[in-house]
């Protein structure tokens, strides 16, 4: 079964790549996995999604975004991709049950969240116990919370609540955080957040009752003291990580941190990722469902341009632009003979006139020869000149010893006059083309016209 767009996965990123994909004309598979629709299914109400004046429950979220897809012609299947591959001029997707092969591919895996794994957890996730501040936080205005961690992402969570509850308990099992120390200082300027060290939740209570079912408070064991606390709450956040779903694309693409190096476009030609396999940030819906729209996009334009699937990349090679590894005036690959103007001192790069320099920050005239000296200053100060010496009476050049100028180059009558501030202004009249007219360079100039002189020259022709 052959597609021009396979998504596997089926949380916000993918359904709505799956749904840009479809509305593009193109022939679009998702892959939704055993636990399909994403980590909003275990979330019990979404008030932070763009669209909806009252919350909506997480699964009916994620039911509606379903159900959009299929109606635009996305095709989903309720099965787990086991192995991704690169075939020729297509990408192999191995399920349990099937083999499907596509011209695009968009990892849209997510990540999911660590829990504590303890059996109340369970009992009161998404009724009480959160992984997500930003999502739930809202929920518990003015309330007691707990949050369990006691790296960045707690931290950040705990100062998240502080300007929404009324008090925030953060539970840590050592005796110092591993956050960033900024993370820490602003987190004691917090009066309403207070840390117990050396400490881990060991159970959450809550009411039993089916239709509402809620948190009431954690049992804390502190290690050091080899006791038990009760600390009275209305919610959990859970902050102790997540893990990227990435063990599909381990062998194909860079990680960091467990999540995808690349951001939405990778190495390998028509493969994709999107949301939080590659987030290690934001991690929210709407995050998520925007990266899933840019890739689709950007499936839609790969397959249009003709280019062949499934090929590792090489990293694209431009040319260097002006002064681009860093000696302002450099121009490339050096000719034998020439050198580039650069702070009053030579480099090992030039372009292919032996007087051309650009903007030279020590000495010698800007967009001219490198001069300078006592006797003629250049844009930004003097130097010492490199390559031609300044004008001699008669308007003609002195070549520095040892300088050859290359074969067929004939200084102009008359020469260039120097102007009082320094560089060379064009003789009256303009400049006159030489015979054949103006070579550009290969590649052309990538830095826009430059200012035109006289009659008419500008940049995008080389002299």
């Amino acid at each position: 079964m052959r597609y021009d767009i396979c998504i596997i996965g089926s949380g916000p990123a993918g359904l709505t790549a799956g749904i840009y994909g479809a509305r593009a004309g193109k022939k679009t598979l998702i892959l939704a996995g055993n636990a399909p629709f994403g980590q909003l299914t275990t979330t019990s109400w979404v008030e932070n999604y763009p669209g909806f004046v009252e919350p909506v429950e997480g699964p009916q979220l994620m039911q509606n975004m379903s159900k959009q897809a299929e109606s635009v012609g996305a095709e989903i299947v309720m099965e787990e991709v086991i192995k991704l591959e690169l075939g020729s001029g297509h990408f192999v997707i191995q399920t349990a049950s099937n083999v499907y092969t596509a011209k695009t591919c968009i990892v849209a895996t997510g990540s999911q969240t660590k829990w504590l794994g303890i059996p109340s957890e369970t009992k009161y996730r998404g009724h009480g116990v959160s992984s997500c501040a930003t999502c739930d936080g809202s929920f518990y205005k003015a309330k007691d919370v707990v949050v369990i961690g006691g790296g960045n992402s707690a931290v950040e969570e705990a100062i998240y609540l502080s300007n929404i509850c009324n008090k925030v308990t953060l539970v840590h099992r050592r005796d110092q955080l591993r956050a960033d120390e900024i993370l820490q200082e602003r987190l004691r300027k917090k009066t309403n957040i207070e840390v117990l060290w050396d400490s881990e939740v060991h159970e959450i209570f809550g009411s039993d009752e089916v239709d509402n079912r809620e948190v009431t408070g954690v049992l804390v064991y502190n290690k050091k003291r080899d006791d038990f606390s009760r600390v009275d709450c209305s919610g959990v956040f859970v902050a102790i990580g997540h893990t990227p779903q990435t063990k599909l694309v381990e062998d194909l693409l860079e990680l960091k941190n467990g999540y995808t190096k690349a951001r939405l476009i990778t190495k390998i030609s028509g493969l994709f990722v999107a949301g939080d396999v590659s987030d290690s940030v934001y991690r929210q819906a709407i995050t998520a469902s925007a990266d899933g729209c840019k890739a689709a996009l950007e499936a839609v334009r790969f397959m249009e341009s003709g280019a062949e699937s499934a090929v590792e990349q090489k990293p694209a090679e431009y040319p260097k632009k002006f002064g681009q590894d860093g000696n302002r005036g450099g121009f490339g690959e050096r000719k034998p003979f020439e050198r580039s103007f650069n702070r009053g001192g030579s480099s090992e790069r030039s372009g292919d006139r032996p007087f051309k320099s650009r903007d030279n920050a020590g000495g010698g005239f800007s967009r001219g020869f490198g001069g300078g000296g006592d006797r003629f200053k250049g844009r930004t100060g003097g130097g010492e000149s490199r390559g031609f010496r300044a004008p001699r009476e008669g308007g003609t050049f002195q070549s520095r010893e040892g300088f050859t100028p290359r074969e067929g180059f004939t200084p102009r009558e008359g020469g260039f006059q120097p102007r009082e501030s320094g560089g060379f202004r064009p003789r009256e009249g303009g400049f006159t083309p030489r015979e054949g007219g103006f070579k550009p360079r290969e590649g052309g100039f990538r830095d826009g016209p430059r200012k035109q002189f006289g009659g008419g020259f500008q940049k995008k022709s080389r002299f």
